[in-house]
C-alpha cells in the first residue's frame, strides 16, 4: 500500500495495491463474505469528463454481460458517483508476459490451448457488443483451469476521454495496435483478431512480431512490414498470418478462428452460449451468468494456491479450454452437462471437469491426487493417493470410481454395479456418483 491509499472502496476492504496505469489503479480487496476481488479505481481527471462517465457507464454494462468463460468477469461496478471503480474476479495465476519471460515460449498443447482459450474470451467479448481495444500478453492470466483475459469493456470509454488528435496519445500497447487503428480508421472487432495473432505469435516465440528498436519503428512495422514468425508452430503459423492480415475484412472472425482451431462448425453457434439472452434452437436458452465466488487475480503476479497439492497453471490448458467448448457443443444437442464424467471415461493428470458455475474443480493432479477444490481454490476432498505421476481416474463401465496405475487400483469409489453411472461436480461443491435413475450412490465426504 502507499500513502494515500484508502482502507475502504464501498464495500470492499482494501488489503494490497496491485498497479496502477493511463485509466486507475487496481487493488486487492475482498468483499463482506471475504470473497477477494480486483478493484480498479478511475483516475479522477478521467471521472472528471462528462463524455468518459457516460461511456464508462454504458461500457461496464456491456462488460457485465460477457460469459465468465475464460475472462474475468466483472461483479460490480459505481457508476454514478465518485469515486468510479469497477470489481472484478480475481484471478490467480501469472500472466502469459510473466510466464514467457521466466519460463520461455509456450509450445504444443500449452500453446494451442492459449490459442483456443483466448480466442473463445473474444468470442464472448465481442458477443456482448463490445471490444477489448488493449488485448496483449499482460491481459492474459494463465489460470489453473486455462488462460483468462482481462481488462476487456472500459478502453473504448477511455478513447473517448483521451483526445487522441490532440494529445496524440494512442490507446493500446503500440506493438498489438492494428495498422487500422495507427491509420485513425473505424476499430472494429477485426482489431482485437489482429492483437490475437500478435498475442500468440508472443507466447509461440517469445517476441512480438513486430519488433522495434522505438515506438516509432514498432508502428512502421506494424504497418508496413510482414510479421516476424519464424519459430512459431507450423500448426498455427497460417492462422496467425490470417490474423495479421494489413486489411482488416480478410481477418478471421473470433468465432471463425475457434472453428479452425477447434475443428467443428458449429463452434459460431455454441459460443453464442457465451453470451446471456441468446435462444438456442433446441436446446432452450443460455442460462444467466453466474459469478464464481473463487479467488482471483487480475495483475498476474500471484502464486499459486496455498497447499502442498497445486493446480496446474498452463499444463494441460489446451485440453481444459477445448474440453470446455466441446462441452458447449454437446449442450447444443441435447447430451452430457457440464460438470459431468459418463461411465467408461477418465480424468488424466492435469485434466479436470467443473461444476456449472465455475465454483468447484475437480483434477487429477501431476502427482496423481484426485482432488476437489472449492470456490476458494483450496482442497475439500482428496483421494490420497499422490506420489503416483502415471496415475488415471476413471468411471469404469460398472459404475465404479478408481485410481489406478500401472501396478494396480490405488483408490475405489466401491459403487461397482451401477447401471448408467455419471460422477456429477454440483454447484453447492458435492462430488456424487449417480445410477441411471438419478439416485446418489456414493457421496465424497469431506477429508481436507
Amino acid at each position: 500500500m502507499e500513502l494515500g491509499d484508502p482502507e475502504r472502496i464501498g464495500g470492499y476492504r482494501v488489503l494490497e495495491r496491485l498497479g496502477h496505469g493511463g485509466m486507475g489503479t487496481v487493488f486487492l480487496a475482498e468483499d463482506e463474505s471475504g470473497r477477494k476481488v480486483a478493484v480498479k479505481v478511475i483516475n479522477a481527471d478521467l471521472a472528471d469528463d462528462p463524455s468518459f462517465r457516460a461511456r464508462f457507464a454504458r461500457e461496464a454494462d456491456a462488460a457485465r454481460r460477457v460469459r465468465r468463460f475464460c475472462t474475468a468477469g466483472v461483479i460490480d461496478a459505481r457508476l454514478d458517483e465518485d469515486p468510479l471503480y469497477v470489481v472484478t474476479e480475481y484471478i490467480s495465476g501469472p500472466s502469459l508476459e510473466r510466464a514467457v519471460t521466466e519460463s520461455g515460449a509456450l509450445s504444443g498443447s500449452d500453446l494451442e490451448g492459449l490459442a483456443v482459450g483466448v480466442a473463445t474470451a473474444l468470442s464472448a467479448i465481442h458477443g456482448a457488443g463490445i471490444m477489448h481495444r488493449d488485448l496483449k500478453p499482460s491481459n492474459v492470466l494463465l489460470s489453473a483451469v486455462g488462460p483468462r483475459v482481462i481488462d476487456f469493456g472500459i478502453a473504448r470509454a477511455y478513447d473517448a476521454a483521451s483526445e487522441v488528435t490532440r494529445t496524440g496519445q494512442l490507446v493500446g500497447t503500440p506493438a498489438y495496435l492494428a495498422p487500422e487503428a495507427l491509420r485513425g480508421e473505424e476499430i472494429t472487432p477485426a482489431c482485437d483478431v489482429f492483437a490475437w495473432g500478435c498475442v500468440v505469435a508472443y507466447a509461440g516465440t517469445g517476441r512480438s512480431p513486430f519488433v522495434g528498436g522505438n515506438v516509432s519503428e514498432i508502428l512502421y512495422r506494424v504497418a508496413h512490414d510482414r510479421p516476424r514468425l519464424d519459430g512459431l508452430d507450423p500448426d498455427l503459423r497460417e492462422l496467425v498470418e490470417r490474423a495479421l492480415d494489413k486489411r482488416p475484412e480478410r481477418r478471421p472472425s473470433a468465432g471463425e478462428l475457434l472453428t479452425h482451431l477447434v475443428g467443428s462448425e458449429d463452434v459460431e453457434r455454441a459460443t453464442r452460449l457465451l453470451t446471456p439472452g441468446q435462444e438456442v434452437t433446441g436446446a432452450g436458452r443460455a442460462q444467466a451468468p453466474v459469478v464464481p465466488e473463487s479467488s482471483t487475480r487480475v495483475d498476474g503476479t500471484g502464486a499459486a494456491p496455498s497447499s502442498r497439492r497445486r493446480l496446474p497453471i498452463v499444463t494441460g490448458a489446451a485440453v481444459l479450454v477445448a474440453a470446455a467448448v466441446a462441452a458447449l457443443l454437446i449442450f447444443l444437442h441435447g447430451g452430457t452437462p457440464a460438470g459431468t464424467l459418463t461411465a467408461g471415461h477418465s480424468l488424466t493428470p492435469n485434466h479436470g471437469i467443473k461444476s456449472p458455475n465455475g465454483a468447484f474443480f475437480l483434477t487429477q493432479q501431476d502427482d496423481g491426487n484426485l482432488v476437489l477444490y472449492d470456490r476458494t481454490r483450496m482442497p475439500v476432498w482428496q483421494s490420497d493417493t499422490d506420489h503416483h505421476p502415471s496415475a488415471v481416474t476413471e468411471l469404469q463401465k460398472d459404475g465404479n470410481l478408481v485410481v489406478r496405475d500401472i501396478s494396480g487400483t490405488l483408490w475405489r469409489s466401491g459403487t461397482a454395479g451401477t447401471l448408467g453411472a455419471r460422477l456429477v461436480v454440483g454447484d453447492d461443491g458435492r462430488l456424487v456418483i449417480r445410477d441411471k435413475d438419478g439416485k446418489t450412490v456414493w457421496t465424497a465426504t469431506p477429508n481436507v
